[in-house]
Order: C-alpha cells, then structure tokens, then sequence
C-alpha cells in the first residue's frame, strides 16, 4: 500500500485539484491518484471520468470496485496486480494502455468490442479471464496481449485487424477454437505458443507471414491447411505439434526457418507444391524437420526439390502429388451458428411484459433462463410487443435489432403441448448488430441462443436498460417485470 496520502495543489493551479484523497485533472475528468486506506475499501469513480492514470491502482487492494461507463480510456499499468473481491470492467474502453490490467485475476469477463488502440500485455497473466468480446475494425492485438490467459477458451479476431502480435496469446492452455479476422496478414512470433488444447484453427486467406514458433507447442492441431498465399513460415513455427498428420506447402512460399515441423512426431505426409526453397538455417544446422519418424515428402517434377534429399535423405521422396492430402483430417473448426448444446429451464418466477403475465405452460415459443438471465424469443409478434424490429441477414450470417417508434400487440402463441421444466438450446456465434452499433457475441457469457428454430435475446441490464431503455424491476414475491411502453 502507498504511503502517500495527500497531494497539495494549490488553488490557482490550472491543471489539477486533489479532492477527498484523489488527484484529478481541473475538469475532473482524468483521475491520477486514489488514496485507498485498507483492504477493505470500496472504491467508486464518479461517471464523468474519462481516463484512469498511469499506475492508479498499481497493485493495490480493494474490496469492491465500481467503475464508470464514462472511461474512455486506461493508462499504462493503471490496474497492474489489482486485487479486488468485487469488480467490472467498462465496456465503454477505447484505448487501453501498456499492461493496463495485466495480473488483474479478478477479471472473468471483459468487452472490449469498442477499443481502437489496445497497447502490449493489456491482459496479461489475466488466469480467471473466460470471456472477451473483442474488438471491431483495429489494426493490431499488441504483443503479450492475452499471454497466460489459461482461462480462455474461445476468441474471435474480427474484421479489420491484420496484425497479432508476438506473444499475444502464449500458453493460453484452454484456448480450443478462434477465429480470425478475413485481413490477417501476419501472425507473429510466438503469438499461439503452448496453447496446447488449441484445435486446427482456420487460417484466412490473406494470411503472409507465420512468424517464429508461433504455433510452438500445439499438439492438439492434426491438421491445418496453409494458405496460398502465405509467403514465410518462421523457424520453429509448428515445432512440438505433436499431433500433425500431414502438410500441405503452398506454392508462394519462398521461406522456411529451421526447424519449422522439429518434434513434429505423427507428420507422415509433406508436400511441396511449389519451388525448391533455400531453407533458413543457422551454422550448421540446415533441417526443417527431425528424424524421429517415417515421412513421404511429395514434390513436383522438375520443382527443385530433388536437392531436398540431401538435406532430410531419411524421408521417402516421391515424385507427384497426391489428390489425398489435400483431404483434411479430422477438421474441427470454430463453432458456426446454431452449434453446441447447452440447458435452459423455463422460470420458476412470475414474468411480466408490459403489464402481461407471460404464461410459459403452452407457449410454442416459452421465455427461457439461461445462466440466470432470461431470454425472449425474437419471433415476429414477441419482438414487436416489446418494442424492436428485427432482421435476419442470412447472407452474412448477422442479426440486427433496433429500437422501434411503437410497441405491437401480444400474442400468445398457444399450442396443444405442455413445455416441460428444461430443454436443450443451442448457442448461436453469428454477428450480432443492436441499435446500429455491431457486437460479437461469440465470447459474451450471455449470447442469443436459437431453440425451436427461432432465436432468443438476454434480456440483459445491457440490452434491456442501457441499448432499449425499458423499466426493469426484479424481486422474489413479484419476479420479473419489464416495460417497454
């Protein structure tokens, strides 16, 4: 705990005023020091504050925080090994400095769909952090960014971005599936190293350059299909992928470092479609591969890479490709829409909708309750009765809702079976717009969710409250009631 308790500012300063044990700009808009007295503190920042301070709460403990959704932006290290019993993170972020947050083990959830500047190790050494509603539209994910996360399982690199950064999701053990944006251009050193539960990612089309050792370590791929236009694979790159069967080399590859496929122990089959490649070496060491296994290589005739005997003479070089390997294996793929099974139950509480008492008995289309949250169905008649218009774009696979003028009338949806008390749902990862404004719920710990063909919305504090503006009222003797009029 800082020793500092009081900063004398002078009252003609034009800058700054110290107030109640915080330092602020003279707009009390940026806040660069918070005096916290024990453990114990609870500590709120007024809305109204735009930017936390550089080392603010540098390692500091607290017991509860409460953070606006006015922070537009985090200085450098301003949360660095924060302890805290309670706390939330403010989806309004736009810039996000230097290990802002990194250690900060109280995160679990964290929307950052609104950054445009996200600098290195924002999230590093984050172990508790499951969810992380990425960002739209920015460039690059800066280096060591997501490094040590072992609690992320799923990320999706939206459009816009080209650039991962070295390190950016190293040893991420539970990361399973990602997606990445259709502009990646580079995915550099070290970016997936240990992510060993990682299975065979996709990888775009406009992919160039796979850094070195970028995917060291992820045994969990046995397959991943190179693009054609990647130009450089980076030394060690797939080193310890101990589960790859076989590889296809582009024929635009005109690089690869040493050791690239090293301890690659089930690698049977290798393919060069393109030119021999002068292979990256280091003083003597001229392999891409050990020999710790039978391997077929296939080569075009007249490419060049007969001199490829010289280098690995162990493997059996075969003239021609075959159609076969071009077959993947076992090609697992980040859930698309309307995958994965989940349970949700209908709720055991009154439920209210302008003044209606919803009865879920005989409802075709019953509100469900998903992780505490309830969820409406976004039929045609439900949508309308609480005020928004929705539609379906199923060329680009997206959702969008917006707030209507009016509200339509209820409609009750009867049919002759009676619900019963739980039923399997299934989560939806398409792309999501409300309000005008795009959301990616790929990673929201509250997606929509499809059940009887029709898609269903949290009605969350976020969406109900904050994006329509309904009166939202929760209590055990009266249970939920929303108005929407």
């Amino acid at each position: 705990m800082s020793m500092l308790e009081e900063i004398i500012v002078p009252a003609e300063n034009e800058n700054y005023v110290f107030e109640n044990g915080r330092l602020y700009n003279k707009a009390k808009t940026a806040l660069y020091f918070y005096r916290i007295e024990s453990d114990n503190d609870d500590v709120y920042i007024e809305d109204g504050v735009s930017h936390i301070g550089d080392y603010v709460f540098y390692y500091k403990n607290m017991n509860k925080l409460v953070l606006p959704e006015s922070i537009e932006s985090v200085g450098a290290c301003a949360f660095k090994g924060s302890k805290v019993n309670e706390g939330n993170f403010p989806s309004s972020v736009k810039y996000l400095g230097d290990s802002c947050f990194a250690y900060c083990t109280w995160l679990t959830y964290a929307d950052i769909s609104s950054v445009r500047g996200m600098s290195s190790g924002v999230f590093s050494q984050c172990t508790n952090l499951e969810n992380v509603i990425m960002p739209v539209n920015i460039r690059a994910i800066g280096e060591e960014a997501f490094h040590g996360c072992s609690k992320l399982r799923y990320v999706t690199i939206n459009p816009g971005t080209t650039y991962i950064g070295k390190y950016a999701f190293r040893n991420c053990t539970a990361l399973e599936n990602i997606r990445f944006s259709p502009e990646l251009q580079t995915i550099d050193s070290r970016a997936f190293e240990g992510c060993t539960n990682l299975k065979n990612p996709v990888l775009p089309s406009s992919l160039k350059v796979i850094g070195d050792a970028a995917f060291n370590g992820c045994a969990g791929i046995t397959y991943i299909k190179l693009p054609s236009g990647l130009g450089r694979i980076g030394k060690f790159a797939f080193q310890f992928c101990t589960g790859l069967r076989k590889l296809v080399i582009p024929e635009n590859v005109v690089s690869i470092g040493e050791m690239a496929f090293c301890a690659c122990d089930s690698l049977t089959e290798l393919a060069f479609t393109g030119p021999y490649i002068e292979i990256e070496y280091e003083e003597s060491n001229s392999r891409i591969m050990d020999a710790r296994f039978t391997l077929n290589i296939y080569y075009n005739k007249d490419s060049g890479w007969e001199k490829g005997k010289e280098f690995y003479p162990d493997a059996n070089w075969i003239e021609g490709i075959p159609e076969s390997i071009y077959e993947p294996e076992e090609y697992e793929t980040v859930p698309s829409y309307g995958s994965g099974s989940l349970t949700a139950y209908l709720p055991a509480f009154d439920l209210t909708i302008n003044g209606q008492k919803i009865d879920n008995s005989y409802r075709q289309y019953p509100f469900l309750q998903y992780r505490n949250i309830v969820y409406f169905p976004m039929t045609y008649h439900d949508a309308r009765f609480l005020g928004v218009e929705t539609l379906w774009d199923d060329y680009n696979y997206k959702m969008t809702v917006n707030k209507a003028s009016g509200s339509g009338v209820y409609n009750s949806y009867d049919w002759e079976n009676k619900n019963d008390e739980a039923y399997t749902i299934e989560r939806c990862y398409h792309s999501l717009s409300i309000n005008g404004k795009d959301v990616v719920a790929v990673n929201d710990p509250y997606p929509p969710i499809k059940f009887r063909d029709v898609i269903y919305f949290p009605l969350t504090w976020r969406y109900a409250h904050d994006e329509f503006g309904w009166e939202y009222h929760f209590d055990n003797e009266t249970g939920l009631s929303i108005n929407s009029k």
